[in-house]
């Protein structure tokens, strides 16, 4: 999987645990960065074979402005040569990047403990300085049967919603939560599967409506209905002004419907998300797939936080929580489990990107018309 240093940082900075001699090892180069010093000894070649073959990794009780001025003197080539990384040039720009973070958990019909999954992820990111915080779809609850799926939908205004709002308000982020299981009017028994944006004073944003539901029923095989219990979205939210850019909103299955993606990048997304729960045998064939491709023709970062595991005995979700940037580079990736990771969104080098190869002036819409000329607001 091709990543740039800064990259191979942020994939160390993603896990937690380290053995001593890693501790010692960042405490002195902490040590000789806060002494402006670089002795001799620490060569381009003993850093990176020494770090390494120790697979050196982060922790919480390390500086990771340190970790990432550490990484900065090592010199591409030789730490891929020692890696087997392909480097990439997106790295370290001076345009102020900032930290987001893309959960991942596996969520049941307990919403209590999902809720307490939620904050914990939540509370974690914001340790390692993630200014946004995107959650899977059914963060709340995945239900046993349609039935009980139906029965557990509450209103936007519901307990469940108003806490994690209050969490964004004290911790200070920015919430990306969906999809949620909204209840629908009261002549319909079917429940919206919304994606709310929340920001820092704890105040809801925007509300998008899943507008392509996963419908599959094939013969001898499985039957997954979501028209059965989800009433259709009509309408494209325009990308919501954030802290970490414009973020364009979508869920899951929206993924394998390139228009949408394309239209939120004409009205200004910087960032495209997929808060979803891909099947293990979809996810398998074509969750990275999807996602490299709607950031790489769209030069968007894509933020895809996941569901993963099993959460009852009929449903597995794949996981694989990740972001990946204009390039297509996967730059983080949660591993197993309930997971946060982090990701720099650097917005200079998506300009970068955009204006070396510029597809929106390219693209020949007196030829086959431009989708921008009709979307439904």
């Amino acid at each position: 999987m091709p990543v740039g240093y800064r990259e191979t940082i942020l994939l160390l900075y993603n896990k937690e645990k380290e053995t001593t001699i890693q501790y010692v090892w960042w405490l002195l180069i902490s040590a000789c960065f806060s002494l402006n010093l670089m002795i001799p000894i620490f060569t381009k070649q003993f850093i990176t074979t020494v770090g390494y073959k120790f697979k050196l990794r982060s922790s919480l009780q390390t500086s990771k402005e340190v970790r990432y001025r550490f990484f900065s003197y090592f010199y591409r080539r030789e730490f891929a040569s020692i890696t087997g990384l392909v480097m990439g040039d997106n790295q370290l720009t001076d345009s102020g990047a900032t930290l987001v973070a893309v959960c991942q958990m596996n969520s049941t019909n307990d919403v209590d403990r999902n809720m307490g999954i939620c904050k914990d992820l939540i509370n974690k990111a914001k340790s390692r300085g993630a200014k946004f915080v995107f959650l899977p779809e059914c963060f709340d609850y995945v239900g046993e049967n349609s039935e009980q799926s139906l029965s557990m939908a509450e209103p936007l205004e519901s307990p469940r919603m108003q806490s994690l709002c209050e969490l964004a308000k004290e911790l200070g982020v920015w919430l990306s939560l969906g999809g949620y299981h909204e209840k629908g009017p009261p002549d319909d028994k079917r429940l919206r599967n919304s994606h709310v944006i929340v920001n820092d004073s704890g105040s809801i944003v925007a509300v998008y409506r899943k507008i392509h539901l996963f419908d599959i029923d094939v013969k001898d095989g499985p039957r997954l209905k979501e028209s059965d219990t989800c009433i259709p979205g009509n309408q494209i939210v325009p990308p919501v002004s954030t802290p970490v850019g414009n973020v364009g909103l979508a869920i899951c299955y929206d993924v394998r419907f390139p228009e949408l993606s394309l239209i939120l990048a004409q009205q200004g997304a910087d960032i495209l998300t997929f808060p979803s729960a891909f099947t293990q045998i979809t996810g398998s064939a074509h969750w990275e797939v999807l996602l490299r491709c709607r950031a790489v023709e769209n030069q968007c970062y894509v933020i895809a936080a996941a569901q993963t595991g099993q959460h009852n005995a009929k449903r597995r979700s794949y996981g694989h929580a990740m972001v990946v940037d204009p390039w297509g580079c996967v730059i983080a990736q949660c591993h197993e489990g309930n997971d946060v990771c982090v990701a720099e969104i650097d917005l200079g080098y998506l300009n970068k990107v955009r204006q070396q190869m510029p597809l929106m002036n390219h693209r020949r819409t007196d030829i086959y018309g431009s989708l921008n000329s009709g979307p439904k607001l």
